[in-house]
């Protein structure tokens, strides 16, 4: 078994965000993992992470779970994307901020992560 830390979670929840600000508040989970080495190592560079440390912690997941939190408080909605799937099978899916999200971000609040036992 084992874990996820809150910690990992605030930095993929902070990159989230700063994707979403530079992309008009829309992004296609594709941006974060595509199977491909160079969109990883984008990933684990805007989370500030080496190589070793994002591939040891799992940092696509960290992401999706980052997401998947951030939806339950308000601050993004996940929409599915009928037919598509990722580089591993899975549905595709955008991550989009909404309005409530963009008002707590405006306030400076930011989502609640907790450690997670996998």
């Amino acid at each position: 078994m084992g874990r996820m830390y809150a910690s990992n979670l605030v930095r993929a929840a902070d990159h989230l965000v700063r994707v979403l600000d530079a992309s008009g508040g829309r992004v296609h989970y594709s941006h974060f993992y595509d199977g491909t080495d160079q969109t990883a190592e984008r990933l684990y560079a805007g989370m500030g992470l080496d190589t070793k440390q994002g591939e040891w912690i799992g940092a696509e997941g960290v992401m999706d779970e980052a997401a998947a939190t951030m939806a339950a408080q308000g601050f993004v909605r996940i929409i599915w994307l009928e037919g598509e799937k990722l580089a591993d099978g899975e549905p595709a899916y955008a991550i989009e901020v909404t309005d409530e999200g963009r008002r707590k971000l405006a306030a400076r609040q930011r989502p609640t992560f907790r450690d997670l036992d996998l």
